[in-house]
C-alpha cells in the first residue's frame, strides 16, 4: 500500500475531506489531491502533522506495503499501530472485568462465615458489603468507559500481509499459553461445584466449604475471563470476517449502531 492509498484511508476513516484535511495541515486541497495521487510527498513538518493527526508514525506512512491482507475493497483498514493499541486496551479492560467478577464472587467468603462463627455477624455482612462495593468499584468504570476501538470490533479489517502473518505467529504462541490457563480454571470450577455438593450434602457446618469455594470460583472466572479476554482480541483482528457472519456479532453491532444515533 502506498503513501497516497494510506492517506485515502486515513482521511476517509476521520471523515475528512481533502479541504479539511488540506486545513489541517496548513497546504491545499490540490496538493493533497496530488499526494494521494502518488504524484509527491509531503515535506517534512507536514509529514509529522500528518502523523500526529491520524495517531500512526512517519515510517509507517512512507513506507510502501504493496501486499495488504483484506477481507474485501471496503474494510478498515488497521495499522500496527492501531492493532497494538488494540490489544493492549482489550487485555486492561478484560483484566478489570476478571478482577471486578471475581472480587464479587469473593464477598461470600466473609458472608458465609457466620455460619462457623455466630457472634461476629454483624463484622462479617460489614465485610461482604464492603467487598461487594469493591467489586462494583472496580466493573463500573469499565462499563461506562469509552471505547475508542469500536470501528475495529465492528466492521471487516484490513492488515498488511506482512502484519497479519506476524499476528498470526502471535496469536498461535498465545493459544498456547493461555489455552492450558483456561483448561485449568475449567477444572477449578469444577473442583468447587464437586466440593459444594459433596460437603453440603455430608458435613453441614463441620468444615467451611462455601468459602472454599468462593476462592475457586473466583480463581476460575478470573483466570478463564481472562484468557478468553485475550484471545478473543487476537481472534476479532485476525478473522474479522467470518466474526461479521455471526448471528451474536450481527445482532451486537445492530444494537450498538441504534445506542449510537
Amino acid at each position: 500500500m502506498t503513501f497516497g492509498e494510506k492517506l485515502v484511508r486515513l482521511r476517509k476513516e476521520k471523515n475528512l475531506s481533502q479541504e479539511a484535511l488540506a486545513e489541517q495541515v496548513n497546504t491545499t486541497r490540490q496538493a493533497v489531491s496530488k499526494w494521494e495521487n502518488g504524484q509527491g510527498y509531503p515535506d517534512t513538518e507536514k509529514l509529522l502533522i500528518i502523523s500526529r493527526l491520524f495517531q500512526v508514525s512517519v515510517d509507517s506512512l512512507l513506507k510502501d506495503n504493496p501486499e495488504v491482507y483484506e477481507a474485501n475493497e471496503n474494510g478498515y483498514y488497521v495499522s500496527r499501530e492501531c492493532a497494538e493499541g488494540y490489544l493492549a486496551f482489550e487485555r486492561r479492560v478484560t483484566r478489570k472485568i476478571a478482577m471486578g467478577i471475581s472480587i464479587l464472587i469473593g464477598a461470600g467468603i466473609p458472608y458465609f462465615a457466620p455460619k462457623y462463627n455466630p457472634a461476629g455477624i454483624q463484622n462479617s455482612y460489614l465485610f461482604a458489603a464492603l467487598i461487594l462495593i469493591s467489586g462494583i468499584g472496580v466493573l463500573v468504570p469499565v462499563i461506562f468507559m469509552g471505547h475508542p476501538y469500536t470501528r475495529v470490533t465492528g466492521e471487516e479489517l484490513l492488515l498488511d500481509n506482512t502484519f497479519y502473518i506476524e499476528l498470526k505467529s502471535q496469536y498461535e504462541r498465545q493459544k498456547k499459553k493461555f489455552v492450558p490457563i483456561i483448561i485449568f480454571g475449567i477444572i477449578l470450577f469444577v473442583a468447587g461445584i464437586f466440593l459444594y455438593k459433596q460437603f453440603n450434602q455430608n458435613y453441614g457446618l463441620i468444615f467451611p466449604y462455601r468459602e472454599l469455594c468462593c476462592v475457586l470460583f473466583a480463581a476460575a472466572l478470573y483466570v478463564i475471563i481472562f484468557a478468553i479476554g485475550v484471545l478473543d482480541s487476537y481472534d476479532t483482528l485476525l478473522n474479522s470476517a467470518e466474526r461479521m457472519n455471526q448471528f451474536h456479532v450481527r445482532v451486537w453491532k445492530k444494537l450498538k449502531d441504534k445506542i449510537v444515533k
